[in-house]
């Protein structure tokens, strides 16, 4: 039996702008984000066998498109999926590698499927694009699919952590919608991170645009007033509460985050998508 491992970073998007063309393959997003560690990694063999871990549809449908017959799928995944970090994009790209790596297929169609796939099942726009193609703070200049030209620029970020803490699953759609209707201030937070890339302009992103676009519930947004003097970036993203702790004030930090759940460690990362036959 052969197996290949791939894995893939998750991605924070914090600032977003649709571009729609009718095709699932050039339609995106323009904005910018965080590529975060550690990676979803998934496992893909040449006899079949049950999936293990969690498979979204974004997954199924790009594996699908790639010739996938039931071959055995394990996903492990460090962050729960539907809370706002990517990570349906990033287990469809992980898998999609893994798959295309033991068929001898390229990691481009796999990841050109991946996007399409997010796309299709409207679970993501940019979030495959971004971990494909950037790392560390990562700021998407053309929207749609790696191989239909789809491009983030990256922007190392060394040594920062971030905490988040997923209270609710959100909806992609609704964020879509809300970046549709703040569609002017979206644009304005997106063109101000690519003038001048860099926690502080993203932390403005952050809180000028995502606390309205996907604003917290009353409980998140006590503790998130109180976070907020411990944080060099605070956000609210489809249902995670992120921040990255000023110096000093990371135990602080955690404690009040604490209060909404278990809180994640992660590490702004510079890695890319890497794909291995075990």
């Amino acid at each position: 039996m052969r197996c290949a491992v791939a894995r893939a970073p998750l991605h924070l998007s914090i600032v977003w702008v649709p571009v729609e063309t009718g095709d699932p393959k050039t339609t995106g997003s323009l904005g910018a984000g965080l590529i975060l560690e550690p990676p979803v990694e998934a496992m893909v063999c040449s006899e079949r066998g049950p999936a293990r871990g969690p498979l979204p549809p974004p997954a199924r449908r790009c594996l699908e498109a790639l010739g996938w017959r039931g071959e055995a799928v394990e996903i492990r995944a460090p962050y729960p999926l539907g809370y706002g970090l990517g990570a349906s994009g990033s287990v469809a790209l992980a898998a999609c590698l893994a798959y295309a790596a033991l068929k001898g297929l390229s990691s481009l169609r796999a990841a050109d499927e991946a996007h399409v796939a997010e796309v299709l099942e409207a679970t993501g726009l940019g979030d495959v694009t971004a971990v494909y193609t950037a790392w560390g703070l990562e700021v998407r200049v053309r929207p749609g699919a790696p191989g239909a030209g789809g491009l983030a620029e990256a922007y190392t970020l060394p040594g920062l952590e971030l905490y988040a803490v997923p209270v609710e699953a959100g909806e992609t759609l609704r964020e879509i919608k809300a970046a549709e209707e703040l569609y002017a201030t979206a644009k304005h937070y997106y063109e101000a991170v690519r003038r001048r890339p860099g926690l502080e302009t993203l932390a403005e992103a952050a809180r000028g645009f995502t606390m309205r676009a996907t604003p917290p519930p009353p409980s998140v947004e006590r503790v998130a007033r109180e976070a907020g003097g411990h944080a060099e970036l605070l956000v609210y993203k489809k249902g995670t509460l992120a921040a990255i702790p000023r110096e000093g004030g990371g135990e602080a930090l955690e404690e009040l985050l604490s209060r909404l759940g278990r809180v994640y460690r992660l590490r702004v990362t510079s890695m890319r998508p890497a794909v291995e036959l075990v």
